[in-house]
């Protein structure tokens, strides 16, 4: 298990390899992103899961959406810029909502976008407070997803949206040796579990959501994990280089070595990319 402050310490000193290598100055995203016929760059895949899921989840001018879990608001700006909704962020990380405060400001957005910090699983927010929930790859990090999906029906109008990309284990039972491949990757995330899909959509039928959809995106995300693999050879070497001469943190060195157990894990079968979309 990890603590609200393990997991923002980990964005907090895991940035730096985010803007070295996934385009965070530009893309302000720290996903897979989302890979179709119509995207010839990484920076477009970044951008296309925004576009996906916005469409799919029914993004509208006149919707209010909760960004859960939004990093340093790439989604949440892009959605108030292109839809002129409102949309409210969190994070665990308060530098990383100062960031996506200043970004709001920067593009005049202040307006349509406010971040705040706070627990997706226990927001301030009241009953019946949003349209749409909206999360990637964020939900992971929830030791209890059951409690993420309880407090997004809370906060939910009638009739409101769960729209959300994550990845997913697939066996049911994983082998010793497949289970440790996989802890090595969540822990180097401060991910305590990734859940299995059908339990994750059973808990979302038992809290109430209807008209439940998930659809397989796995070779969508391929090659950002392909990319992220690739990588891993040379961040490695620097790393090991920055460790010997700079004592570099514990959460950096196996925050590098998720780029190579991503990988394997998902050559392996051992997981999924997956859009979920529910009703309330």
């Amino acid at each position: 298990m990890f603590s609200n402050e393990e997991i923002a310490t980990y964005y907090d000193r895991c940035e730096v390899h985010y803007r070295q290598h996934w385009n965070l100055d530009q893309s302000l995203s720290l996903h897979y992103g989302y890979w179709d016929n119509s995207t010839s760059s990484f920076h477009e895949a970044l951008v296309n899961i925004n576009k996906v899921l916005a469409s799919w989840g029914g993004v509208q001018a006149t919707k209010h959406v909760l960004d859960a879990g939004c990093g340093i608001g790439g989604s949440s700006l892009f959605l108030a810029e292109n839809f002129q909704c409102q949309v409210t962020g969190i994070s665990l990380s308060a530098k990383q909502v100062a960031t996506a405060n200043q970004l709001a400001s920067d593009r005049q957005l202040s307006e349509l976008c406010h971040f705040q910090q706070s627990d997706f699983t226990q927001t301030p927010f009241a009953d019946n407070s949003f349209d749409i929930v909206w999360a990637i790859e964020s939900v992971c990090h929830a030791e209890r997803k059951s409690d993420f999906i309880q407090e997004a029906y809370r906060v939910l109008r009638p009739g409101g949206r769960l729209i959300m990309a994550d990845f997913f284990q697939l066996p049911k039972k994983l082998s010793e040796e497949d289970q440790q491949l996989m802890n090595h990757w969540a822990y180097g995330w401060a991910v305590p579990h990734f859940e299995r899909l059908d339990t994750f959509a059973y808990s979302m039928q038992t809290q109430g959501f209807r008209k439940i959809e998930t659809q397989n995106a796995t070779a969508n995300i391929m090659p950002s994990a392909r990319r992220l693999y690739i990588r891993f050879f040379p961040g490695w070497v620097i790393a090991k280089l920055y460790q010997l001469i700079f004592r570099a943190s514990d959460i950096g060195i196996k925050n590098v070595w998720t780029a190579y157990y991503q990988y394997v894990t998902l050559k392996r079968g051992l997981w999924g990319y997956y859009l979920v979309k529910g009703v309330k």
